[in-house]
């Protein structure tokens, strides 16, 4: 926010006109920018016989985790892995570890650190299908209309009901046309380079034939 003008009588410069004013505003900005979902990850140590090394990384890749190191203890034959993992994809996941390693594995997980949901919440061409899994590039999509429906929450995010101006929501739609734009302009470069190499080929095949008939 770079300003704001108040108006000169007391009795509209309460909390009650301020307020919802500065929150309109918020949202607005939240919602005009380039949208993303941070998600909490679990720092998991896993205690596991070596042999029982793929049965550890399966149980974490199911659920969108990974192995990043593994050590070996000393005088035992047990192996530590370190891997990182999704809260909103942790619970159970000892449960399923000790299925798929018969009760010989143990697991402490802490958090970590934030990551960023791949995909866009705000792309409303992505559809969500009941029973199945989302891709990796909807997974934002997914996780916010999810939480929408748990909240009871309408799906469909208008903007237009933040702003006060026209032409702000003009402005709005012409930079979200503009950014769609450039997205499809960058998957077409690759292809239209390669014609473009055709075409160059075929002029320069005839301007040779013609300057061969003159």
């Amino acid at each position: 926010m770079l300003g704001a003008s108040l108006a000169e009588e007391p009795v509209h410069r309460g909390a009650g006109f301020v307020i919802p004013a500065v929150r309109r505003a918020a949202y607005s900005a939240f919602l005009t920018a380039a949208q993303r979902l941070m998600k909490p990850i679990y720092s998991v140590e896993v205690q596991a016989p070596r042999d029982l090394a793929a049965a550890t990384q399966r149980a974490l890749n199911m659920r969108r985790g990974r192995v990043f190191a593994d050590a070996v203890i000393p005088w035992t034959p047990l192996s530590l892995f370190h891997g990182y993992l999704p809260v909103i994809d942790s619970f159970g996941f000892e449960t399923d570890l000790r299925t798929y390693t018969h009760g010989a594995a143990f697991c402490h997980q802490s958090f970590d650190h934030w990551a960023v949901v791949p995909g866009d919440p705000m792309k409303s061409s992505i559809v969500i299908r009941p029973l199945e899994a989302s891709r990796n590039q909807e997974l934002a999509r997914d996780f916010m209309l999810k939480t929408r429906r748990r909240k009871g929450l309408p799906e469909n995010v208008a903007v237009a009901k933040y702003f006060d101006d026209v032409s702000l929501l003009k402005a709005y739609d012409r930079a979200i046309r503009r950014r769609t734009g450039d997205a499809d302009a960058a998957s077409d470069s690759g292809s239209s380079s390669g014609s473009g190499s055709d075409s160059n080929s075929d002029s320069g095949s005839s301007s040779s034939s013609s300057a061969g008939r003159v």
